[in-house]
């Protein structure tokens, strides 16, 4: 799939829920980031005050983004046992957000996914 973009209109804002952009060859001349445009622009002539791309980072999200609203994770055990699930689920999400946002781990990780799941992973 090339080019896809859903979403959802809540008050004045469009969130996008899925989307898909070439990101091989093809993507000078991707569909997806022609659609993206369009919807773009279309969402400006229809007054739309947000336009929210989604979360996580993406090369199409820098060139068309200007907020960016920090994400977190929370953590609540609702009763003594709910630690032994809450403690190494909270370390987990800081493990992941630390490789994520490191410019050396987070190719590395990418490398070993593809290495271990195949091309698509």
């Amino acid at each position: 799939m090339l080019a896809t973009f859903s979403g959802t209109l809540c008050h004045n804002r469009l969130g996008v829920v899925l989307s898909s952009l070439a990101e091989d060859e093809r993507k000078r001349q991707s569909p997806g980031a022609l659609l993206l445009k369009h919807q773009i622009e279309e969402a400006c002539a229809k007054g739309i005050a947000f336009y929210d791309i989604g979360v996580g980072a993406a090369r199409h999200k820098d060139d068309w983004c200007d907020v960016v609203q920090p994400l977190f994770g929370a953590f609540i055990a609702l009763k003594p046992q709910g630690l032994l699930v809450t403690l190494p689920l909270a370390t987990m999400a800081r493990l992941k957000r630390a490789i994520k946002s490191s410019q050396h781990l987070w190719p590395l990780a990418q490398r070993v996914r593809k290495g271990v799941f195949g091309r698509g992973a």
